[in-house]
């Protein structure tokens, strides 16, 4: 019996070390503030190829590889067209472009807080190297932007353009007031303001499996999330 508890603690570490891994590549953080509302997205490269978005977007050119040089000079008509293809917002008028940047997927670049994923979305310079990686081994990071009412206290965000499990980060007013992961692929997400956040009862259902099944690596990572309820 002990034996066969230390193997599943076992197999159960490294499925969750990997499930983390994953995560750690598709994030998004929210920074709410009185009158409008930030959300950064990190993902890879790759979910934006599903469809041929990527491609659309003009983010991917005919060299099959991603167009830096108009990533440098203005992104802003990829960034529009890919937020207008990855229909962010659930709940009202489109997001805003910001800023957006393309990056090695070994660099991991800090996302942390709103001014890190500002940053990493920003910055523009980009080793050759990395310029000449395939797409596939790319990580893309791009930041919208939407007013707000100041009687909103809820923003509904269409994340399942993320294939995998997604960080969901919340700031409000400049601290950080929610954390943790969620399935995207089952419905909509709503963020209330203070950080409590609703999932579709699909979504719900999702995560709380994928929770169960991977509770010890998020303890260890000392992430909470805290759902306040179920549509």
């Amino acid at each position: 019996m002990r034996l066969i508890l230390l193997s599943f603690m076992a197999f159960a570490s490294l499925a969750q070390a990997a499930w983390a891994k994953d995560i750690a590549t598709r994030q998004v953080l929210v920074e709410w503030r009185d009158g409008w509302v930030e959300v950064f997205v990190n993902m890879p490269t790759k979910d934006l190829m599903r469809g041929g978005t990527a491609v659309r977007a003009g983010l991917i050119g005919a060299d099959q590889r991603i167009a830096f040089a108009t990533l440098r000079d203005d992104p802003s008509y990829i960034l529009e067209e890919l937020l207008g293809e990855l229909a962010l917002s659930a709940d009202g008028p489109a997001f805003e472009p910001m800023s957006m940047m393309a990056h090695g997927q070994f660099e991991r670049l800090a996302f942390g807080t709103p001014f890190d994923a500002a940053m990493a979305a920003s910055v523009c310079g980009v080793p050759a190297d990395v310029e000449r990686l395939p797409p596939e081994r790319t990580q893309v990071y791009l930041g919208g932007i939407r007013d707000v009412a100041a009687t909103d206290q809820t923003l509904q965000l269409n994340l399942a353009a993320l294939e995998g499990p997604v960080k969901l980060t919340v700031f409000s007013d400049g601290s950080m007031v929610q954390t943790g992961f969620v399935d995207t692929q089952n419905g909509p997400v709503t963020i209330e303001r203070d950080g409590a956040v609703i999932l579709s009862g699909m979504a719900s259902i999702a995560l709380w499996i994928t929770l169960a099944a991977a509770g010890i690596i998020a303890g260890l990572a000392g992430l909470r999330f805290r759902p306040a309820r179920t549509a």
